[in-house]
């Protein structure tokens, strides 16, 4: 499967994994669920304030109508990227070159809805998704955007906990303002050094990102980039499991 890079605040490039066309498909059909809903009781509403043969009736329904027609345009501009649906499956779209999607790449993607899905039902998106490679539909291309995956493997190297002694001693004091994001950059950012550690691009995000760390919480490193980081994971693990509890 296709992966994409996306530059933290950082300026570490992290691998995304490209939405499959199921992923695609499964938060279809949670927004379709969603839109169903809508019409439900939209239509419910309607018919039970409105009179028979009223003459604003055609209004009426044109402006219940816009919600629907424009639930994806609206959801990926407020939501980030994403509807309800590619919330729940965790996917969102971002622009190919991994930078935030603006609001013309999410008008061009609505817009190109209309061949894509709604006039042969999804068949032309899931043929050029599964032909381009890169997660694209024919929206997509044209605005230069794809869909990645949110879900990462979960396991003791992804997540931002170690465990830490009780008397352990701790070096950066300033820890706390580090968000989770930045300690989940440094984790995925070292696992690379140490998958890689004659690498110098690995290298280079390594000392990168001690910079970035030590700028961020006005320290002063005493260690090489990769111990500083190592020492910054204990210290952030140690300040929130015994210090603010």
């Amino acid at each position: 499967m296709e992966r994409i890079g996306i530059e933290t605040a950082q300026n570490v490039s992290i691998n995304y994994r490209v939405a499959s066309v199921g992923d695609r498909i499964g938060a279809s059909m949670l927004d379709n669920l969603i839109l169903a809903a809508y019409w439900i009781i939209a239509s419910w509403v309607i018919s039970e304030t409105m009179p028979p043969y009223d003459s604003d009736s055609d209004t009426i329904w044109f402006l219940a109508m816009l919600p629907h027609a424009l639930y994806h345009l609206l959801s990926e501009i407020f939501l980030g990227g994403q509807s309800l649906g590619k919330k729940a499956v965790k996917i969102k779209v971002t622009r190919i070159d991994g930078a935030q999607a603006s609001i013309g790449n999410y008008l061009i993607r609505w817009l190109f809805r209309i061949v894509d899905i709604v006039l042969f039902l999804g068949l032309v998106a899931m043929v050029v998704i599964a032909v381009n490679g890169k997660g694209q539909r024919l929206g997509d291309i044209v605005a230069k955007t794809t869909v990645i995956s949110l879900r990462r493997k979960q396991d003791i190297q992804t997540t931002i906990y170690q465990e830490v002694p009780e008397n352990y001693a701790m070096v950066y004091s300033d820890v706390h303002l580090l968000a989770e994001n930045d300690i989940r950059t440094i984790k995925e950012v070292l696992a690379n050094y140490k998958q890689n550690p004659i690498s110098a691009l690995a290298s280079d995000y390594v000392f990168r990102t001690a910079d970035a760390v030590e700028k961020k919480i006005g320290a002063q490193r005493k260690q090489s980039p990769a111990e500083f980081l190592n020492t910054i994971l204990k210290d952030y693990n140690y300040y929130f499991k015994y210090e603010v509890n």
